[in-house]
Order: C-alpha cells, then sequence, then structure tokens
C-alpha cells in the first residue's frame, strides 16, 4: 500500500492536481471533501481544459451546499484525466473524473471518484493533515 501525507492550514484541506481535458492540462489545487457526493469544479476551468461552452448541459437538479444552499450545476460527456502531484511529480494512479461543473466554486474531490480511487484518512491531532493511501491492483492503471 503507498501512503502520502499532506499537512494542511486554514482547516482546508487541499491536494495538488494535474488536469487533462480535451484540450489541455492544467495544475490546480482542489478541495478533499468526504461531504460532497461528486467531484465539482469551476466551469470556466472546464473551458480552459478544452470543454466547448455548448457541450455543458444542465444537471436534472440544483446541487446543495453547506448550509442547505441550493445551486445549479451542468455536465458534460468529457472525462477528465487526474494525477495528484507530489511536488513536479506525479503520484498514485491516474483518474477517471466526471464532475459535475457550477459557477464560482472552489474544485471540490468527491466520493463518487476520487473516493473511490484512494483511502482517506483526516489526521487533526497529528497536523492537521490528511493521509491518501491506495492499493495498486492488476485492472488499475499503474502509476507513472
Amino acid at each position: 500500500m503507498a501512503r502520502l501525507t499532506i499537512p494542511y492550514s486554514d482547516s482546508i484541506p487541499v491536494v495538488r492536481r494535474a488536469l487533462q481535458g480535451p484540450g489541455g492540462v492544467r495544475g490546480i489545487g482542489a478541495i478533499v471533501d468526504s461531504g460532497a457526493d461528486v467531484t465539482l469544479l469551476p466551469k470556466d476551468l472546464g473551458v480552459s481544459l478544452g470543454i466547448r461552452p455548448e457541450a455543458f448541459e444542465p444537471t436534472p437538479e440544483d446541487s446543495v451546499g453547506a448550509g442547505d444552499v441550493a445551486f445549479p450545476t451542468w455536465e458534460t460527456p468529457h472525462v477528465i484525466r487526474a494525477r495528484i502531484m507530489r511536488g513536479s511529480k506525479p503520484w498514485g494512479p491516474e483518474l477517471d473524473l466526471v464532475p459535475q461543473y457550477a459557477e464560482e466554486t472552489a474544485p471540490v474531490l468527491g466520493r463518487a471518484d476520487f473516493f473511490e480511487a484512494f483511502v482517506v484518512t483526516f489526521d487533526q491531532p497529528g497536523g492537521p493533515q490528511f493521509h491518501l493511501d491506495y492499493t495498486e491492483r492488476e485492472s488499475s492503471t499503474p502509476p507513472r
């Protein structure tokens, strides 16, 4: 089992990610959020990754965030490839993210894809920090 420990501050657990869309690659920081059902990305980030604006379709229902605040979200047929970055080098498996998109949101990694690939442990007494663990599987994409 491989483990990456990431200290964080300001009570926000953030991991660096490299995202690849149909038209390019971008490095971003994304919040690791065990309360998020799905990965949520800013709509303008999707456009900068090469998703054409007309490819965004409204989701059947609004999403609900902290404080039960509802907001509109969009989805696309495009899969976003993602890798965790440890400094300037990729770490762990390459993931296929199927995010929803929203206006004016921070990038958030949710349970539907990110938490399927990693065991995430938050360690407040030791940090604050969090640990990402994964086990290589024969059917998974090998780390590069």
